[in-house]
């Protein structure tokens, strides 16, 4: 198992697949929960981590800010379908997300969808969370290339650039509605769905 900061989960690794790629042996199909289970916080102990339960939505501008802060030789907009979703259980996390990426150079543009399931445990205590990643399924589509009004395919393959750094623990704010993380530098907005 690897441990890994929330951040990066929850925007880079569902579009990149880095965390496990070499791990990938340790997948488990199909032991994601649906995202879409609960949306309401649940299991509360009166512990000050219990914000963190329920279901958590990183919507396409959210991703977005997250992806610009990410840098890289290769600027890429999140197109508006794209969407992560993060459940926080007890001490387990799933993830899930369909992301859409888009790239102009000059007269070419490409775009490209990848979709993603993590599934792992996570720590936390009032400021700081810890994720391990115990299964992911990653699938990155054909990116599709218009050069001057001619369209063609290449096997699909995530942009390695935004591929964020692994390890260390993250802080984060948590209110009713907002989730707040920051881990290796870059900081994950999520709204409670």
């Amino acid at each position: 198992m690897r441990k890994v900061p929330v951040s990066v989960l929850v925007a880079g690794l569902m579009f990149v697949g880095v965390a496990c790629e070499d791990d990938e042996r340790d997948s488990v199909a199909g032991s994601v929960a649906d995202p879409g289970a609960s949306s309401s916080p649940i299991a509360f102990t009166g512990e000050e981590a219990d914000c963190l339960q329920g279901a958590w939505v990183e919507n396409s501008a959210r991703l977005q800010a997250f992806m610009s802060e990410m840098g890289g030789p290769m600027v890429f907009t999140v197109m508006p379908d794209s969407v992560l979703t993060m459940v926080l259980a007890g001490d387990m996390v799933n993830v899930s997300s369909t992301i859409t990426l888009q790239a102009a150079i000059a007269d070419t543009v490409m775009q490209m969808t990848g979709s993603g399931t993590y599934a792992g445990t996570f720590t936390a205590d009032g400021s700081t969370l810890d994720v391990t990643l115990t299964s992911q399924e990653f699938v990155a589509g054909d990116w599709m290339i218009s050069i001057d009004g001619e369209t063609a395919t290449a096997p699909g393959m995530a942009p390695l650039e935004i591929g964020p750094p692994i390890g260390g623990p993250g802080s984060y704010t948590c209110t009713d509605s907002t989730l707040s993380v920051v881990a290796s530098g870059h900081t994950s907005t999520f709204d409670r769905a």
